[in-house]
């Protein structure tokens, strides 16, 4: 199915069919140690100005980051690896996003009476591979190698090209290469000032 973008307040959505069905920029997050890849799936604002700053600014040592993939799949990440203590679902969105945690779907979704699924562990857990190919294939994959001790990116409109994250963030001829078109004409100075002061 071909994907079409659409604009939201953040600049950017990912759209899938129809005008109007609405889905999440999806990822992968992973972590690279001795040559084996262990990932985790995430649901919400996984673009470059979302996670990826986010991974970038919070998570820059291996013990964050294991311990954000040991949480297992996620519905959006957040500066720490803790949700925040909301007591429900509603009461974490109406929270300004820097003081947002990370909501794990094993978790937190299990506990908020206002979701309307359950999770099982299972189906949440992180997965673990060896080929780097098991890893792409969302909008936007991050992996954080543990020999470099850095996180690289890869998405969808640029073949899954891994490139490092911190490089891309701080060059806007890069930015403008691998996003220009994607985002709107209007939101484009706001993303470079994110993505370059982070």
């Amino acid at each position: 199915m071909e994907k079409k973008i659409i604009i939201n307040g953040n600049g950017v959505m990912i759209c899938y069919g129809k005008e109007g069905n609405n889905m999440s920029t999806r990822g992968h997050v992973a972590i690279k140690e001795n040559g084996k890849y262990k990932y985790i799936y995430n649901h919400h604002d996984s673009y470059i100005d979302g996670l990826g700053i986010t991974l970038y600014k919070y998570y820059k040592n291996v013990n964050k980051v294991k311990e954000l993939i040991a949480l297992g799949n996620t519905s959006s990440i957040g500066s720490t690896v803790e949700e925040g203590g909301s007591k429900t679902y509603k009461e974490h969105l109406y929270k300004p996003l820097e003081q947002r945690g990370t909501v794990a779907a094993f978790r937190d979704i299990n506990r908020w009476e206002d979701c309307c699924e359950t999770t099982e562990w299972e189906d949440e857990k992180p997965l673990e591979t060896e080929c780097l190919s098991d890893v792409l294939g969302q909008d936007f994959t991050y992996i954080f190698d543990t020999e470099d001790n850095r996180w690289y990116f890869a998405y969808w409109n640029d073949k899954y090209r891994l490139r490092d994250l911190e490089k891309t963030l701080h060059s806007k001829e890069l930015l403008e290469k691998l996003f220009d078109e994607m985002y709107i004409k209007d939101y484009l100075p706001e993303f470079y000032n994110k993505c370059l002061n982070a």
